[in-house]
């Protein structure tokens, strides 16, 4: 798969996108994530992953991220481009959709207490930069 149009378009993509999460919790942040594309991609959407332990209301334990544009039976669309994915994910950092969560713990951080949760993401932030 190395080295095919389809791979070597997604690094062209990932090169040129770029998103500063300026005045927010996350700034300062460089979260890597992984993007996984099966056989059956556009038809089915890829899975992305932060790493295990990511903190976030709509991001499980195992850092899979939770969205319904990755949920081929609710938000799926095959002509989702990289970039519309990547700046949904982006755009779900700054605002977690309340009515999906993953995770427990952030999530009730996230409604109970802002101060404490904007803390956990800034603390986050800065073992990852």
């Amino acid at each position: 798969m190395e080295g095919t149009p389809a791979v070597t378009k997604i690094k062209e993509l990932r090169k040129q996108w770029t998103r500063e999460t300026i005045h927010t919790p996350w700034e300062q942040g460089k979260y890597e994530m992984t993007m996984y594309f099966d056989e059956e991609f556009p038809d089915t959407p890829p899975r992305c992953k932060f790493s295990e332990g990511f903190f976030h209301p709509n991001v499980y334990p195992s850092g899979l991220i939770c969205i319904d544009i990755l949920d081929k039976d609710r938000g799926w669309d095959s002509d989702k481009t990289i970039k519309e994915i990547l700046e949904a994910i982006q755009n779900l950092l700054d605002s977690p959709n309340g009515n999906d969560p993953a995770n427990e713990e952030a999530y009730y951080l996230f409604l109970e207490d802002q101060l404490v949760y904007e803390n956990r993401v800034r603390e986050q932030a800065k073992h990852n930069n």
